[in-house]
């Protein structure tokens, strides 16, 4: 994410007074439920109550869904729910 973010703030001519650098996704979410902090991250990992402003196409990653093609038979399954997850997950 710090690449879409240096991306986003360069493209704009935005130099932040402050920044800080954190490492966990929900300690992210959990500083903006508190109103502290702006950021560019997954609105997947933000609660409904954090209001959010959707980026270009251009700040979107792309995501790739590696399987074996010949998963043992008691995988199976998982790899089947997994996968049907995944693929209606986005929306």
């Amino acid at each position: 994410m710090r690449h879409y973010t240096n991306a986003f703030l360069k493209a704009r001519n935005i130099q932040p007074a402050q920044v800080m650098v954190i490492h966990s996704n929900q300690i992210i979410a959990d500083l903006l439920a508190h109103g502290i902090g702006q950021t560019i991250i997954s609105r997947h990992v933000l609660s409904n109550e954090i209001p959010i402003e959707q980026l270009s196409a251009h700040y979107q990653r792309q995501f790739f869904l590696l399987t074996n093609t010949q998963p043992a038979a008691a995988l199976r399954p998982v790899q089947t729910a997994i996968t049907q997850y995944l693929t209606t997950w986005s929306d």
